[in-house]
């Protein structure tokens, strides 16, 4: 799986997460993310 697959799959699944109610899950997914690859993820008001 190329390096951006698998980053758009770990988006994907922290945004599911979030979806859910489960925002830690999602908090832990996206800091995963931004440790390893430097993508950040920003609040939309």
């Amino acid at each position: 799986m190329s390096k951006l697959s698998e980053k758009l799959e770990k988006l994907f699944s922290a945004v599911t997460f979030a979806e859910a109610g489960e925002f830690d899950t999602a908090r832990e997914i996206q800091s995963d993310i931004d440790s390893k690859d430097k993508l950040n993820l920003t609040k939309v008001n």
